[in-house]
């Protein structure tokens, strides 16, 4: 399955495979603005969003491993907000709004994978899944 944030990039705005972007570093300051502006402010749901896309364009870029590091803290954020969350109706709203996220996670996962077979990121991969399941399945 390939990942939302795939379809709407690069489908969306048709950008080709191999696109350079013009001014990556006015899109990095961009995002690196907004990234604090959303922790002096708290807004943690923002927060993972700016990761999230800031997670795009590291992997855009061709930094895999970057990418990764970016979309793991926007999982880890909107792991911690779910948590705070009592009804499972809402609880299983919420995850339904940010399973992008997981779906995203294991498609990079999936890449570095084929990218490095040896490092385990087929398994990490596995587990991810488990746990988006488990999520749903939880509510």
């Amino acid at each position: 399955m390939v990942p939302e944030w795939r379809i709407y990039y690069d489908e969306g705005f048709n950008v080709p495979q191999n696109y350079d972007y013009p001014d990556k570093q006015n899109e990095i300051d961009l995002l690196n603005q907004l990234l604090k502006t959303t922790r002096e402010t708290d807004d943690r749901e923002a927060e993972a969003n700016v990761l999230f896309h800031t997670a795009f364009l590291v992997w855009r870029l061709g930094n895999f491993e970057g990418s990764l590091i970016q979309i793991e803290a926007a999982i880890d954020i909107i792991d911690s907000l779910r948590a705070q969350i009592t009804s499972p109706e809402s609880r299983a709203e919420y995850f339904a709004n940010v399973r992008r996220y997981y779906e995203s996670y294991i498609y990079l996962l999936s890449e570095l994978h084929k990218q490095h077979p040896a490092l385990g990121y087929d398994a990490k991969a596995r587990q991810s899944d488990e746990r988006m399941h488990k999520a749903l399945a939880d509510g």
